[in-house]
This record gives structure tokens, sequence and C-alpha cells, in this order.
């Protein structure tokens, strides 16, 4: 006799507690856990120790015209970190009318090696960079970035790694383990951390009279999700939050190239969970900094037309069968 089994649409509380508890989700978690709600749960940027300074830093070069520079990591963290702040700052740059020019490096994991490497350090100073902003690295690059801030180069971390030995001297750390740091949310990947920075630069163009939407900036958690998921950070408190809307937004991406990952991993927009991620865009991603070159996965997350998407998407799946 064949069996067909049906799953019961309401648990009773005792089933439902234990499950939690084995999660360990406790009581005044619950609610949170259960019904993820951005209003409630979702933390003020300002609540970092050092913002307004990063703000202020950002702005100072937006208005002056200065060269941006943003240092990621080559896994899909800091890929998606690099690419979410670029985006942020070419819209704002774009809306102050300024001149500033911003661009991405993303090291070679053979030449480079994690981090920031001194000679990429030289590399900036001799491009004339004005403000170095770290994405997912340099909490444990004291001595480079001393280097820079030395050289007269403005430099603001972005990280959520082990610190190391000592800090970076006159750099400004956004970063929810740094000594004395208030920041609720000690679990954020680093685009996450990333995140919390364009939200608080969003907030200040808002006050400044740009013209960003309501909830512009919520059209930036596909990268939050996908780097969330990537780096196994816990999805609760302020994390399920950003899963919960990454997903969301994810499921209906405007990204050309995101799209074209998806297209080419054999998934649909609409199904799209933390397995896809996890299994089918992660990897894809993660080939590139690993057998490749990273910034072939930010140009595809940075499309701006279909013809780009196509072109960079299929350079990341050869490199994903490669890495097979």
């Amino acid at each position: 006799m064949k069996y067909k089994w049906k799953y019961k649409k309401n648990f009773s509380a005792d089933i439902l507690d234990q499950l939690l508890l084995s999660r360990g989700i406790k009581e005044e978690e619950k609610e949170k856990f259960l019904s993820p709600n951005w209003d409630r749960d979702i933390y003020d940027p300002f609540l970092f120790r050092q913002m307004p300074q990063a703000i202020n830093a950002v702005f100072k070069a937006i208005e002056n015209d200065k060269n941006i520079v943003i240092h990621g990591d080559y896994d899909a963290d800091g890929i998606s970190g690099a690419s979410l702040l670029y985006t942020t700052l070419k819209e704002i740059i774009e809306k102050s009318r300024s001149k500033a020019k911003v661009e991405v490096f993303l090291p070679d994991r053979e030449e480079d090696g994690y981090g920031v490497a001194e000679h990429t350090v030289d590399r900036f100073i001799t491009e004339r960079q004005d403000l170095l902003i770290t994405v997912d690295c340099g909490i444990a690059n004291a001595d480079s970035l001393d280097k820079a801030a030395a050289a007269g180069i403005d430099v603001i971390i972005c990280d959520h790694h082990q610190l190391g030995e000592r800090l970076p001297k006159n750099a400004i750390i956004i970063h929810p383990l740094a000594p004395k740091e208030t920041y609720p949310n000690k679990y954020l990947c680093g685009t996450g951390v990333a995140f919390k920075l364009a939200t608080a630069l969003i907030a200040k163009s808002r006050e400044r009279g740009l013209d960003f939407v309501d909830g512009w900036e919520k059209w930036l958690t596909d990268f939050v999700a996908i780097a969330t998921v990537t780096d196994v950070m816990p999805l609760t408190g302020e994390n399920r939050v950003l899963e919960k809307f990454g997903l969301i937004t994810l499921n209906k991406t405007r990204r050309p190239g995101l799209r074209q990952i998806i297209a080419l991993s054999g998934t649909e927009l609409g199904s799209i969970d933390t397995q896809t991620i996890g299994f089918r865009i992660g990897p894809r991603l993660n080939a590139a900094g690993r057998i490749g070159k990273a910034i072939t996965a930010f140009k595809t997350l940075t499309a701006k037309n279909q013809e780009e998407a196509e072109r960079f998407a299929s350079e990341l799946e050869i490199l994903n069968r490669e890495r097979q």
C-alpha cells in the first residue's frame, strides 16, 4: 500500500517552541524570528560609533570632485559589497552633479593575496586616490592602511573579520566587533556592513536635498542576501530581515547581470531561495575569485545592459564549470 503523506497546516505551540529552542531561538526572540519586520528590526546605521565621520569623509570627496576607490575581497561577500557601494556612490555622484570618480579594485588571489596589500596601496598613491573604502577586508591590514593614510588618502574600513593585532591608526572603522563598538548586530557580513554605510549615505543625501525615492535602499538588499548566505552568517535578528527582503528583491531584480546569472544557473525569477544562492548563484561569483579574476563577477553584477550581462555572465559560467 502506498501512503500519501500530508503536512499539517497548523502545528501545536509545543512543537513550534521545541523547534525554535532546538535552533537556539529564545522566547523573547520568537516574534522577530517568525515575523521579520523592517521597521521594527532594522537598526539605525548611525548606531555605528564612527558612521558620522565616514559620511563626512565620503561627502567631502564627492563635493570636491575627488577620486574614490573601493577595495573589496575576492569572494562573493567582498564582490557583492563592492558592487553595492559602487552602485550607491555612482548614484549619489550623479545626483550631486559631481565630477568625483569611483572605481573598484578586487585583488588577485595569487598575486595580491587576501586583504589590502602594501603594493596595492602604492598603486593607489600613484593613481592619486583620495578616499579608500575597504569592503570585507582591511581590519587586519594596519601597516598597509597606515601607509595610505600617511600619503594623504582618507581610509574607511567596512569589515567584519577578526581584528588584527593592532588597528589602523588613522582609519574610520565601521566594524561590528571594533573596540567599544555599540552597534547591536555583531553578525553582519562584509556586504551587510557596506549596506549600513550605504543607508547612512542615502539618508544624508535626502537631508541634502538629493532625490532618492523612499525605499531606494531596499533595492540593494539583493546584494546583502547573496553575501549573508555565501558567508554563512546566522539568519537571525537583523540578518533575517535583510535576508527576507533581499530574497524578495532578488526574485524581481532589475540587474541585467544577476538576471543572466540566474538564467544560466537554470533557475527562474520567483523561485529563488537561500539554497539557490548557496548552490547556484554564490558558486558562480566565487569561481571568478578562485580561478579567474574577481572583477569579472563585479562587472557581471554591475552590468549596464543585456550585452554586458551576457558577456560577463558567460565568463562566470565557464569559470564555474572549470572549478567543478
